[in-house]
């Protein structure tokens, strides 16, 4: 079973409709790009699945449950969600903090520490020091540590490219 199906989209905004029949499936742990022009639909795409856009046509399932339809909170609640890329939602906030912001869903907060401490051995940052957390005694920046700085949102070209540089 696939993870994710999308068969036969169409969606767009009033009277503009900017999917036609759109159909992929995504397998789980597959990695996926959606890759288009400027105008092809590809927000437009991502909305309609997280349910923030609704469908005119078609049906979208993930893990077998229809999603279409579905209301914005009951999607997420399913696990999926949409997080805007370059926009700098919470510029003020650290890259902890904007991760911590994203737990607060009630399954995923047993399992909080454990995914912070996989994100940062993903990132190859060492120490929660450098992700700027409100615990530590002291702050490092990218230049003196070689890390993420203190003071960045995750959509930030500097956290995504932590690690040394």
């Amino acid at each position: 079973m696939n993870a994710l199906e999308v068969n036969g989209v169409s969606a767009g905004y009033g009277l503009t409709q900017v999917l036609w029949d759109i159909s992929f499936s995504v397998r789980k742990g597959q990695l996926v790009a959606l890759i288009g022009a400027n105008g092809a639909g590809k927000t437009t795409a991502l909305k309609t699945i997280c349910g923030l856009v609704r469908p005119t046509a078609g049906s979208i399932r993930y893990q077998g449950a229809v999603v279409s339809g579905k209301r914005v909170h009951q999607v997420v609640g399913l696990g999926i969600t949409l997080v805007p890329e370059g926009r700098q939602l919470f510029p003020k906030m650290t890259v902890e903090e904007n991760l911590r912001a994203g737990a607060y869903l009630a399954r995923a907060k047993p399992r909080k520490a454990r995914n912070l401490e996989r994100v940062y051995q993903l990132s190859s940052c060492s120490t929660s020091r450098a992700w700027g957390s409100r615990r530590s005694s002291s702050r490092r920046s990218s230049a003196s540590s070689g890390c993420c700085t203190s003071r960045a949102s995750p959509s930030s070209s500097s956290s995504r490219t932590c690690g040394r540089r």
